[in-house]
């Protein structure tokens, strides 16, 4: 194995996706793309983590994926809903509430928006749920698999191409022996799989282009593969599209797929940033050089004060990640905690995304000191005065609603979404650390961030008007 440092790893498979930028096949590999320092991936890429940090994914199993996916087959959606529409939005769906939701976790309320604005559009979704849904006059589900033909054709061109680089030794004379390396790997079943999904996702939506026929799309922009492949497509087929990327999501310190840009091909023309801290980040590093970067929180205006906190009795609410390893850490420290201070109550906020088994797994390693929340977000801002979070972008909302944060740090990795804020009393790394704040918080001046929620956005973006 090369052990690598985060930012080497990251220049080395930078280098192999430009050399392979023409090769639809190799550049839709998820793995050349996706090196984020992040423990929730160190199943991926155990070279940028230490040998306590690494940990084996259940999930990362490909039988188990090919099996779950036979059952998919002749789900494919028709398109008698479909209608010529002026936008179009590429959506996501992590649980059954979104889909019936007239807001989204990724694009805010843009729907509102557009309809104030009178322009017609139409929801397209990936489903990363276990359950089907019925398509509306506004709402298309992609299907989880293509036409058989398509599928049977795509899996052989990505077998083929395993087999040109491991059998008849191809493309290796254009790579360094340290490039060889980790390409090979990138060949892995597994990893090709994901290539799969990349390459039906970019000709489900091409499908449904034709068929709306949108003067704009939107689409969410975390930095992954298939963002990247669909907005390459549609440039290089759809010239008089205009795309809208959305950026919602955190922005952590070892970000590679966010912060290394391919080129203007794979950049949306307009990006919003809906977190004003996240718009500065990204105008500053200059990230998206290709793009006009606007800010818009995308809701509807409603004026809003900053909430004040009362600290007299300590309500702590935990937000982990999907991540079933991260949710074990906090469960671990919480229980600590417990044993010294029965005063505190903690509530723990699961990811949408959580599975039933995981779940019930959860409810086995806690006590009655701890509950597991059913409740929305924004209940809990309003009944908890604390939130412990690591990379969840739920503190940026938490910060406005006056919740003190603490970020659990592991001295490993700083996922922290807002460290340029800087907030002081915000890091703790053991049981000792946490409560000292905690005793302090009624002492503690409590910072106002309103400039970071509230300064002037851009709400003419619809119209052309990216100043």
């Amino acid at each position: 194995m090369n052990n690598l440092n985060y930012e080497k790893l990251g220049k080395v498979l930078s280098k192999i996706v430009k050399k392979f930028e023409r090769n639809p096949i190799i550049f839709s590999i998820p793995y050349l793309h996706f090196v984020r320092g992040h423990p929730k991936y160190s199943f991926l890429y155990p070279e940028i983590f230490e040998k306590e940090e690494f940990k084996n994914s259940q999930d990362y199993n490909l039988m188990k994926k090919v099996i779950k996916n036979m059952g998919y087959f002749g789900e494919v959606k028709s398109f008698k809903y479909l209608r010529n529409k002026k936008a179009l939005i590429v959506n996501n769906i992590i649980n059954e509430k979104e889909f019936y939701s007239n807001n989204s976790f990724y694009t805010s309320e843009l729907n509102k928006i557009l309809k104030k604005k009178n322009i017609s559009f139409v929801n397209v979704y990936r489903n990363f749920t276990n359950k089907t849904y019925k398509n509306t006059s506004n709402k298309f589900i992609l299907s989880k698999l293509y036409h058989f033909s398509w599928e049977i054709l795509t899996a052989y061109k990505l077998i083929l191409e395993k087999m040109k680089f491991n059998i008849f030794k191809r493309n290796k004379r254009e790579l360094t022996k340290l490039e060889n390396y980790y390409l090979k790997k990138s060949f892995k079943l597994i990893n090709l799989f994901g290539a799969l999904s990349t390459l039906r996702t970019t000709k489900q939506v091409q499908d449904i282009i034709e068929h709306v026929k949108p003067d704009m799309i939107f689409l969410p922009i975390e930095g992954h593969v298939w963002e990247k492949n669909l907005i390459k497509n549609i440039k290089l087929k759809y010239k008089n599209i205009k795309l809208f990327g959305i950026q919602f999501s955190s922005i952590i310190e070892k970000d590679n797929p966010f912060k290394k840009s391919l080129g203007k091909l794979y950049e949306p023309d307009v990006l919003i940033c809906n977190k004003y801290l996240n718009f500065l980040i990204v105008k500053k590093n200059k990230f998206f050089k290709y793009s006009k970067t606007i800010y818009n929180n995308l809701r509807i205006d409603k004026k809003k004060k900053f909430k004040k906190k009362k600290f007299s009795k300590i309500n702590c609410l935990i937000t982990p990640e999907l991540n079933f390893l991260e949710v074990e850490m906090f469960i671990e420290f919480i229980l600590t905690i417990c044993k010294k201070n029965k005063d505190i109550n903690f509530t723990l906020k699961l990811h949408p995304q959580t599975s039933q088994n995981d779940k019930d797994k959860i409810k086995k390693k806690i006590n009655n000191q701890i509950k597991i929340s059913s409740k929305s977000l924004k209940e809990e801002f309003i009944e908890n005065n604390v939130l412990i979070y690591r990379g969840s972008s739920s503190c940026f909302e938490a910060l406005n609603n006056g919740l003190w944060l603490l970020y659990y740090d592991t001295k490993k990795y700083d996922i922290n979404p807002i460290k340029e804020i800087k907030l002081k009393n915000n890091y703790f790394s053991n049981d000792i650390e946490f409560l000292k704040i905690i005793d302090n918080l009624k002492n503690i001046t409590k910072v106002k961030v309103n400039k970071y929620y509230y300064p002037q956005q851009n709400q003419r973006f619809l119209n052309g008007n990216y100043k």
